[in-house]
């Protein structure tokens, strides 16, 4: 057992009392060293304890005792060639007065027809509209444009069309659509043709035999053909005048056969019913 401080002094005066004062001097310095050695054991446990902590910190991606070392440069070969700067995209800036919805509104008018938000996305750069965003940041931009009822509509799940615009938004409207549109005689409406396809089918029929009907007929448009196919499903809403005969099929609500000449115009007399059932194969 090692002597404490003050045992060791008890013990030095004791000596010199007896007049042993080398013999005091040498025990003295002999509990010194036992007691530095012991401190210096001491701290060897205490280092090999930290040392283990510091390397389960590191293993966790924590930072252990002291600041890492900086990496020293690695020396370029003569040989290699010099890298070239990173250039940084710069951001494109639209014509000043040209904003997202005005293209939006630009791209449904030439469609004349709805058009899925996800492929506004590439119609409006097509139109020319410019900007460095991402895809995904632009479908978040068209949606917000299409948000304005007043001057949009929506038809389905993601699916828009330009809707009656006010007299703010309705002099953008005119202006972006384009010059070569389909003039049709009073009446031609989509509807009136759909009404036409059911008189001269005579029985229910599914949504793709309507739009092959109405174009064989001579319905006029630039839609394509699966926005011709979503127009007819919003025509096909109106419970008023159609109803619905089975899955995928639909067939003139009684009201619309009794009325008979529901969205007829003028001047105009339907071909002759036909017997045969029409449905999609």
């Amino acid at each position: 057992m090692i002597p404490t401080p003050s045992e060791t002094t008890m013990l030095a005066d004791l000596i010199k009392r007896l007049g042993l004062d080398r013999i005091g001097d040498v025990l003295a310095e002999e509990v010194r060293r036992l007691q530095v050695q012991a401190l210096q054991e001491e701290r060897a446990v205490l280092a090999k304890t930290i040392a283990g902590l510091d390397a389960r910190i590191a293993g966790l991606g924590g930072r252990g005792r002291g600041r890492p070392r900086r990496a020293e440069p690695a020396t370029a070969s003569p040989s290699a060639p010099p890298r070239k700067p990173r250039r940084r995209r710069a951001r494109i800036a639209p014509k000043a007065g040209e904003t997202l919805k005005d293209f939006v509104v630009k791209v449904l008018a030439k469609a004349g027809g709805p058009v899925k938000a996800t492929d506004l996305v590439d119609l409006v750069k097509q139109a020319g509209y410019r900007t460095s965003a991402m895809r995904g940041t632009l479908v978040t931009s068209v949606y917000r444009a299409l948000a304005d009822k007043h001057v949009f509509r929506r038809l389905g799940k993601g699916v828009f069309a330009l809707a009656t615009a006010p007299a703010s938004s309705r002099k953008a409207v005119k202006s972006a659509r384009p010059s070569t549109s389909i003039a049709r005689k009073p009446g031609e409406t989509l509807q009136f043709f759909v009404l036409g396809a059911f008189r001269k089918a005579g029985g229910p029929m599914g949504a793709k035999s309507i739009v092959k009907r109405v174009l064989q007929m001579g319905y006029q448009t630039t839609a394509t053909p699966q926005n011709l196919l979503i127009s007819v499903h919003h025509v096909l809403a109106d419970g008023t005048l159609f109803r619905k005969a089975g899955k995928g099929l639909y067939a003139l609500a009684l009201s619309a056969r009794r009325k008979g000449r529901v969205g007829r115009p003028k001047g105009v007399v339907p071909p002759a019913p036909e017997t045969a059932e029409v449905k999609d194969g």
